[in-house]
This record gives structure tokens, C-alpha cells and sequence, in this order.
């Protein structure tokens, strides 16, 4: 049967400007809803294109069914949305910048495309409280993580904490490397973040990039597939972990951090 979840995605925060996600689960706080149609977890933000009173919030949502093929390809994780949000609260456009992960070594090209869409379309079916702004309702826009598979399993269980394989201090991600190679310069300037499902015995099993020039994903990819690190011990026990692996490419160079 198909795995059903609700649907899962993150909501916009008041700042001053955009900043980048940074996959430390444990330092962020989470803020759970729960409604009768859907559930919602903060994971992510930027924020919307101006300062808002109040931003986008969930209201309601249909539920969202990974199928059979793509729980048999490995596709897990969360998907980077960008959405745009109208003063009645209408979703009206929905692009998908990166995300999921899958399995090193596999290529379900057609079960993560098939996944996408069903995403998509789970999100511009929902309904959101608009933003305002001085009070008044306003179009607005925001950047989300919408969390699948046993991404999905383990946030609204409350699972996202140390213990959780979905957790990883980013800041020592490249200190604990075994083997970190960076992949070749592209020719094209950017960065990329790639986030690692590490196994028991420390080399990485699924990988997908999350952030960055869409044309440097695949490379940093590959890149991130080679890379190993020592097992991570939980109550005596090696467990699958996650984390983040961040490439720069500028001036003929790669920098792994």
C-alpha cells in the first residue's frame, strides 16, 4: 500500500532579510500545529520579500501519499519549495528548487520527477492565512522545506532531537570526515548544500543537494556519495545520521566547509 502522511512543511519567519538553512534541527525551535487536515513543522525560512506584520501561516491541506515506487527507490527527505501566497491566502505558484535525497549509486529519476509533481500539487491545494502587512492582507512569498518519507515520520513524532538520525551538528560535519573529496570546478560560481544520509559504519547511502545552482546539484552529489566519516554511537549503538555537506565553487576552486 502506499505510505500516507499528512502534509509537512515549514512556515516563513518575521525577519529583516532572508538567511539561509542550516540543517541543526536541535538548535532550531520547532513549532508544531496540528490540525485537523494536516500537519505543519517549522523547519525553515526566509522570509517574505518585505517586512510583514504577520506572515504566511497554514490553515489547512490534503494529505499527501508517497507511493510504492518511490518507498521501494529510496527518495526520503525534504523538498526545498518556493511558493507565492495571495492576499486571500490561494496558493498560486509553487517551484521546487532542490530535494529529496536517494540512495548513492541509484539513479530513480522517474520516481523523484513523479514525486515533485505530487508535491506540487499537495501545496497548491493548500490553504494558507496570508500575510499582512499594516494590517491588511498581501500577496507574499516564502521558501519551505516540505518533509516526506521517514523525514516526515521522525519531526511529528518529535523525534528531531540529539538521538535523532536526522540530526547532526553541522559545525563538525567536516571535522569528523574521514574522506571529504570536492568535486571538480564546473565553471560556474555558486554554492551548493547537500544533505548526507550517513550509515552505521560511516559512508554515506543517500545524498541530495538542497540548496544551490541547480547545474552544480548533480556534481556535489557524486562528490558527496564518496565522502565517509567514523560511525556515530548512540546508547552503545552505531546509528544512521544525517547532516549537511556545503560546496563553494569560485575561481577555479571548490572549497568543502
Amino acid at each position: 500500500m502506499p505510505k500516507r502522511q499528512r502534509s509537512f512543511i515549514g512556515q516563513s519567519h518575521k525577519v529583516a532579510q532572508p538567511y539561509e538553512l542550516v540543517l541543526v534541527l536541535n538548535s532550531i525551535k520547532m513549532r508544531i500545529a496540528r490540525i485537523t487536515t494536516a500537519v505543519f513543522v517549522v523547519l525553515t525560512l526566509s522570509a517574505a520579500i518585505f517586512a510583514q506584520d504577520r506572515a504566511i501561516e497554514f490553515l489547512s491541506g490534503p494529505e499527501f501519499r508517497l507511493s510504492e515506487r518511490a518507498v521501494a527507490a529510496g527518495i526520503d527527505g525534504t523538498f526545498t519549495v518556493f511558493l507565492k501566497v495571495d492576499h486571500t491566502g490561494n496558493v498560486k505558484d509553487v517551484e521546487i528548487f532542490a530535494g529529496p535525497i536517494w540512495p548513492c549509486g541509484s539513479s530513480p529519476r522517474t520516481e523523484i520527477k513523479e514525486v515533485r509533481e505530487a508535491v506540487r500539487k499537495n501545496i497548491l491545494a493548500s490553504k494558507f492565512s496570508p500575510a499582512t502587512k499594516k494590517g491588511k492582507p498581501v500577496d507574499a512569498e516564502a521558501t519551505l522545506d516540505f518533509a516526506i518519507g521517514n523525514a516526515y515520520e521522525e519531526a511529528i513524532s518529535g523525534r528531531t532531537t540529539s538521538k535523532s538520525r536526522w540530526v547532526v551538528e553541522v559545525g563538525t560535519l567536516q571535522e569528523r570526515a574521514v574522506h571529504l573529496p570536492k568535486p571538480l570546478f564546473a565553471g560556474i560560481t555558486g554554492s551548493v548544500a547537500v544533505r548526507v544520509l550517513i550509515g552505521e559504519k560511516g559512508d554515506v547511502i543517500s545524498a541530495g543537494a538542497i540548496r544551490g545552482h541547480p547545474a552544480l546539484h548533480a556534481i556535489s552529489r557524486r562528490a558527496a556519495c564518496d565522502a565517509s566519516f567514523p560511525p556515530t554511537i548512540a546508547d552503545g549503538k552505531a546509528i544512521k545520521v544525517t547532516g549537511l555537506i556545503h560546496y563553494e565553487f569560485a575561481r577555479g576552486r571548490v572549497r568543502v566547509r
